[in-house]
This record gives structure tokens, C-alpha cells and sequence, in this order.
């Protein structure tokens, strides 16, 4: 029992040297012992006091305080003090200047339109680069210049973007390399100069920069800034295909077609079956399987390609009830069954597309009279067991807009007819329909509706920060408005927004 005794009085007078020792740390003023006192405090509910102490800590240079105050203030989820964006931004910008690996993910954030507490703040981005890119800070001056190319409401011109480039680019930056090679193709400003650009593109890429490969690729197949050089445009392509779905399918699309390299069946072949290995690429799969149709003549070929197509028409997607309307018409792999190939060709000719109505229209001109009928029968069928839902119809809707958008001769008639077509689509959830409604209303000289879409689209899809040039025409937009267009302009918004599927849940 005494012994028992003796080891508990020596835990308590452990730990209240402990305590003892921990109140020292923190009355001398050592910036960890604050840090993990302030922390041990919040931990028990004692906020207040425990955020006075993190704020001691950052003032005296802590990294992990100014970020932990940084988080606090940014993320409510913590309950730990109501958000402020003023103290955040303050005590980010202290854990920038303290931690350069917390500024870079900070910066970045920022470009990317993913920054938890500032947003799309692109003008705080250029506050934070500007001062290290202007001491020479390679990697900033890269950032610096790659945000001034993306986004010309910092840079009408395009000449700050060229002078922050020039300089990493001239340091071996690989990324500032590949966005000079970008810019001098496609300069805000004067001439392009295409023999620069396939210089800077083509160090970018020996300094191991992934992206430069495909532009570099395209410049050599046209003799673009220096000669024509096929065989080194096709490595490069190769190149850029081997770990990428989407650029597997499109050197296979390439191929396919002969377009600027030789026509080869069996490469089309080899790299499509690659692409469409992606579960992930939904592109892929029909493509492949129009090659097998168009292409083969080995019926297991022809089944496959129909087990590709038969879900993704379920899911009313018209290409898919073209190439079906094809095996049925055709007989490829299956026997053929003419009323069945109209009934898919039917359903494809719903987007309205010239090449599928045409389908249609053929095969119908064919058809007897009871074929006819079976085909309708087959379609009604067909209809019960696979219902259009509100985002395939949005999508169909789409399409119809499109069609007249983009017919051959277009006139002010067709544009007023896409309209409805392009704002049900909208309105069932086709975010696609909203750049196409911004491009239209323009067209037609209505400013306030084109704003309120463009808007709505920037708000979609500009995630990522890579719509600056909708940015800067959204705002030249804005600004030439009157007081009263301003006004309506936040109205239709309002208005508009309210019917949007996403704030609407019962009208989705």
C-alpha cells in the first residue's frame, strides 16, 4: 500500500512539473511551447485563450500557427471561431512569408479557382507571386506569367505574360518554356512569331514537359516555324498517347482518317482498342465500335461492337442508335432486320443531325407499309422500356438548338428558333447549353441576356481558372451596360438562376 502511495505522489509531482515546466515555456516566450499550448487549450473548449496563444506564436515567426490560425479561420466545419476572410487572408499571407512550401500550395489553389476561403481572388494570386517573382524566384516567375497568359484581365496586352515567361523560360523552367511556345503561337498583341514558339516548344519538351509534346507534333506536321518532319510528329503523338485515354483516341481517330500521317487501319485499330480499355472514357467505347462495323468483316467483331453500343443507346445516346440502325440495316453480325434499323435511326435522327435524318429517310423510302408500322411498334416498345429522363431530353434539346445554330445557311430566323430549344435544355440541366446561349444573345445584339449566361457559364466551368477570356469579355460587358441594363441584368440573374435544375429541385 505504501508503495502504491510513493507512485502516485511521484505521477503528481510528474505532472505538475510538467505543468510547471510547460507555464515557463510559455512565460519566456518560446514560440512552440505557445503553439502546443494553444493547441492543448482549444482542445479543452478553451478557445479564446487558446487562439491569443497561436497569435503570440505566428507573431513570433511559427509556421505551424500562422497556418493553423489560417485553417481556423478559414474552414467552418471546425467550430472553432466564425469565419473571417480578413484574418484568414492575414494569416495566410504570414504563413507564406514563413513556409514557401504552404505559399506554393496556397498560390496554387488560388490559380486553380479552388482556394476554400478566397475563391477565384486572381488578383490576391498576382499580389502574393509578384514580390518573389520580381527577387528572381524562378518557379514564381514562371506561375506569374502562366496566370498573366490565362487570364488577360490582368494583361490586356499580353506583354507581362511574355516578360515573367521570357525570364524562367531563359532559366529552363520547363512549364515557362511550354506557355512562351503557347504565347508566341497565338501573341494578345502583334505577330506571331512561329519559329520562337517551336524553339521554346521544343525545349520545353527535351526539359521533359509532358504537354509540349502534342503542339510540338502539330508545328512538324505543317511546317509550322521550320520544316515539315512527320516521322518525329508521329513519335511525339506516340509519345503523348501512352499513359492518356483521350489522346490514345485521338492518334487513333488520326489514323483512322490519314489526317497529315498515312492512313493505317490496323494502328486505328490498336490505339482505339487502347482508349476504349479506359472504363473512364465514355468516347471511346463508340467509336471503337463504329471502326469495328465500318472496318471489319469478322461477325464476333460486329457482336462486340453491338455490346458496346446497346447501353450507351439506353442511355439515348444518338451516335449509338446510328451505328445500331447500321448493323440492322446492314446485317452485320446479326440478321437483318429492317424495321428495327429504322427504329434506331429514328431515334438517332432526334438531334437532328443531316447524316442520321438522311439514314432515316433512305431506309423509310424502302420500307413497305407494314414495316413502317412494325418499326413504330418496335419504337413505342422500346420507348416503355427505356424512357428519355429529363437530362437525355435537356441533352436531345441540345442538339435540336445546335442543329439550327450551325446549319449551312444560317440566317437571323434560325438563330431566333435555336433560342427555346437552347434554353430548355438549360433549364432541364445541359450546362453545355450555356456557352451556346451567351454566343446567340450576343449574335442578337441582346447584351443583357448574353451577360447573364456567360455568367452562369463562368460559374460552371471556370473551376479551373482557364476561361480568361470569358472573364475579361464578361467584364467589358458589364461595364459598357447603363444603369438601367445593370439592373435588369441582376434581375434576369436572379431570375434565370432560380430556374436552374440545381436551385430548383422540384423542377428537376
Amino acid at each position: 500500500m505504501k508503495l502504491i502511495l510513493i507512485i502516485i505522489a511521484f505521477v503528481a509531482f510528474f505532472i505538475a512539473l510538467k505543468k510547471w515546466q510547460r507555464a515557463q515555456a510559455v512565460k519566456s516566450g518560446d514560440p512552440d511551447a505557445m503553439a502546443n499550448e494553444g493547441l492543448r487549450l482549444i482542445g479543452r473548449n478553451r478557445v479564446d485563450e487558446g487562439i491569443a496563444l497561436l497569435e503570440q506564436a505566428a507573431n513570433k515567426d511559427h509556421p505551424a500557427a500562422a497556418q493553423m490560425l489560417y485553417e481556423f479561420y478559414t474552414r467552418p466545419e471546425l467550430e472553432m471561431v466564425p469565419n473571417d476572410a480578413d484574418k484568414a487572408m492575414h494569416w495566410a499571407a504570414k504563413a507564406s512569408s514563413l513556409d514557401n512550401e504552404f505559399a506554393k500550395l496556397h498560390d496554387l489553389m488560388l490559380e486553380l479557382r479552388q482556394h476554400p476561403a478566397f475563391g477565384d481572388n486572381i488578383q490576391l494570386l498576382e499580389q502574393n507571386l509578384l514580390p518573389r517573382a520580381e527577387a528572381g524566384d524562378t518557379e514564381s516567375q514562371s506561375q506569374l506569367g502562366r496566370v498573366y497568359s490565362r487570364n488577360p484581365i490582368l494583361d490586356k496586352d499580353g506583354s507581362k505574360a511574355m516578360k515573367w515567361l521570357e525570364l524562367a523560360a531563359a532559366k529552363d523552367d520547363p512549364e515557362a518554356c511550354f506557355h512562351l511556345g503557347i504565347l508566341l503561337q497565338e501573341p494578345r498583341q502583334g505577330e506571331a512569331d512561329l519559329q520562337q514558339a517551336r524553339f521554346w516548344l521544343t525545349k520545353a519538351h527535351q526539359l521533359g514537359e509532358a504537354a509540349s509534346a502534342g503542339h510540338l507534333a502539330e508545328m512538324m506536321l505543317q511546317g509550322l516555324g521550320g520544316p515539315v518532319d512527320k516521322r518525329q510528329a508521329e513519335q511525339l503523338l506516340i509519345e503523348q498517347a501512352q499513359d492518356s485515354s483521350y489522346f490514345q483516341l485521338m492518334l487513333g481517330q488520326r489514323y483512322l482518317r490519314g489526317d497529315q500521317l498515312p492512313q493505317d487501319l490496323h494502328k486505328a485499330r490498336e490505339w482505339l482498342e487502347k482508349a476504349a480499355a479506359d472504363e473512364d472514357d465514355s468516347v471511346a467505347g463508340p467509336v471503337l465500335a463504329g471502326f469495328l462495323l465500318d472496318h471489319s468483316r469478322d461477325s464476333q467483331d460486329h457482336l462486340r461492337a453491338k455490346a458496346i453500343l446497346e447501353p450507351l443507346a439506353q442511355a439515348w445516346d444518338l451516335s449509338a442508335h446510328f451505328q445500331l440502325g447500321k448493323l440492322y440495316e446492314q446485317g452485320l453480325g446479326v440478321n437483318r432486320q429492317l424495321p428495327l434499323a429504322l427504329m434506331h435511326f429514328e431515334f438517332a435522327a432526334m438531334g437532328e443531325e443531316a447524316e442520321y435524318i438522311a439514314a432515316k429517310e433512305s431506309l423509310a423510302a424502302r420500307l413497305s407499309q407494314s414495316e413502317k408500322q412494325q418499326a413504330e411498334a418496335l419504337k413505342q416498345e422500346y420507348l416503355a422500356l427505356h424512357p428519355i429522363d429529363s437530362l437525355a431530353q435537356a441533352r436531345l434539346d441540345l442538339l435540336k438548338g445546335q442543329a439550327l445554330l450551325y446549319a449551312d445557311e444560317r440566317e437571323y430566323k434560325e438563330l431566333q428558333q435555336a433560342l427555346p430549344w437552347l434554353e430548355k435544355a438549360a433549364f432541364g440541366g445541359e450546362t453545355l447549353a450555356y456557352e451556346e446561349l451567351y454566343e446567340t444573345y450576343l449574335e442578337l445584339d441582346q447584351r443583357v441576356d448574353a451577360a447573364v449566361w456567360l455568367q452562369l457559364e463562368l460559374e460552371e466551368h471556370n473551376q479551373f481558372g482557364l476561361l480568361g477570356d470569358q472573364v475579361l469579355q464578361q467584364q467589358e460587358l458589364l461595364q459598357s451596360f447603363t444603369e438601367a441594363e445593370t439592373a435588369w441584368y441582376e434581375q434576369r440573374l436572379e431570375e434565370v438562376r432560380a430556374q436552374l435544375p440545381q436551385n430548383n429541385p422540384e423542377a428537376a
